[in-house]
């Protein structure tokens, strides 16, 4: 690589290189905090490991195997202060069914617990971090709640029913069926607040296509996750439901996407998102792994509208070309918000973490593997000021 090269490339929003920068180069495929990424299993959440109120710290998993790291971030430096290749607090993560969500257990608006289930096989574990060391405070192997979690299909997310600002309850559906039950907790004995029968799913959303899928989302704006999106990805079909008192009903509804994106391919995927980084998960990403595509959707009175628009080239540098490409948002600062995004390819190894600032977004964080086509220059990544900056490694 030449100087020549280097300057061009460090010339890209980056000004002058100081004499004394110690610019970080990127080590290229190795995922995370020293975490991988090589299977197409991996998975990562959000997760509020000190329980300080900020998911700040990454989970990182392979279902099927056992393993399990937490990462900290300090400085933009990701390392594990959790590492284990059998499972985590008594569950062993051997299924590759088994899936991981953060979850308030005690009601304290900390999502400081872990919940692992096993779709199809019934086990239910909730983990509660004492000094590093994770132990259950509910363990099951035949569901939870009177939920049997027998079906591959159930799909569990945490949910904010009563409005207090804590997701504190469990939402459980069974796409393709209809079944949607919500569970609360009573010091460790959860019971349903909400039951459908199969069929009847949730607020008139039928949930009969295995394809459905629900999110919750901050739809009034008020810091609380009380609302639902039930969206049905290759149909058009999304809705928004309100909660008064038990009953769900529509305050949306589209059968042709919303805010113009269409929702028409079976690969799109919904996230509720802190935008703005006012503390409220209040927009919507709607995104299209393996085609580039990504919107971001802001409600004004229950209108939908873009504050973002990409219609093949990705976000900030990262293409989304890959189908398996996946989205989280995090709190990469430590400062309460879930308001910077990150990006990773598993099986690949590429993990970005992406900050918004009035609308642009830029890499934080960058281990890129291979998102370039061999017919472009291989590109380097160092660090200037918290800024992601390429190098074309080519000798020219």
């Amino acid at each position: 690589m030449g100087i020549r090269q280097i300057g061009k490339w460090l010339a890209l929003g980056c000004g002058l290189l100081l004499a004394s920068a110690s610019p970080a180069r990127a080590q290229t495929g190795l995922g995370i905090g020293g975490y991988d990424l090589s299977s197409a299993a991996d998975r990562i959440i959000a997760f509020d490991y000190n329980s300080s109120g900020k998911q700040d710290h990454l989970v990182c998993y392979r279902p099927g195997t056992g393993v399990i790291w937490i990462l900290q971030n300090s400085g933009g430096r990701f390392s594990p202060v959790f590492a284990s290749s059998n499972g985590i607090g008594g569950y062993d993560l051997k299924s590759a069914n088994d899936l991981i969500i953060p979850f308030d257990y005690d009601s304290s608006g900390k999502m400081d617990h872990l919940l692992l289930y096993r779709p199809g096989g019934g086990a239910v574990y909730i983990l509660k971090n004492v000094s590093g060391a994770f132990v259950p405070v509910y363990a099951s192997g035949n569901g939870i709640g009177g939920y049997n979690m027998a079906a591959s299909t159930d799909l569990v997310i945490p949910f904010d029913y009563n409005g207090s600002g804590k997701q504190d309850h469990l939402l459980l559906s069974r796409p393709g069926n209809g079944i949607c039950w919500i569970l609360q907790n009573v010091a460790g004995t959860f019971s349903p607040v909400y039951a459908s029968a199969a069929g009847a799913g949730i607020g008139s959303y039928n949930l009969m296509s295995t394809a459905d899928r629900i999110i919750a989302f901050d739809y009034n704006s008020t810091g609380k996750l009380d609302h639902l999106v039930p969206y049905r990805p290759g149909t058009g079909i999304i809705w928004v439901l309100q909660n008064v008192n038990g009953t769900f009903s529509m305050v949306f509804y589209s059968t042709d996407g919303i805010g113009s994106y269409n929702l028409m391919s079976t690969a799109d995927q919904v996230l509720a998102y802190d935008y703005s980084g006012t503390g409220k998960q209040d927009h919507l990403i709607l995104f299209r792994p393996g085609t580039g595509i990504i919107w971001m959707l802001q409600n004004v009175n229950g209108t939908f509208s873009m504050v973002f628009w990409s219609g093949g080239t990705g976000i900030a540098g990262y293409n989304l070309t890959a189908t398996n490409d996946q989205i989280l948002p995090f709190d990469y600062d430590g400062d309460g918000k879930l308001d910077h995004l990150v990006v990773y390819r598993p099986g690949a190894g590429i993990c970005w973490i992406l900050q918004n600032v009035q609308g642009t977004f830029s890499p934080v964080y960058i281990q890129p593997s291979s998102l370039l086509d061999a017919s472009t220059p291989a590109k380097e990544y160092i660090y200037l000021n918290d800024k992601a900056v390429a190098i074309e490694n080519n000798p020219q």
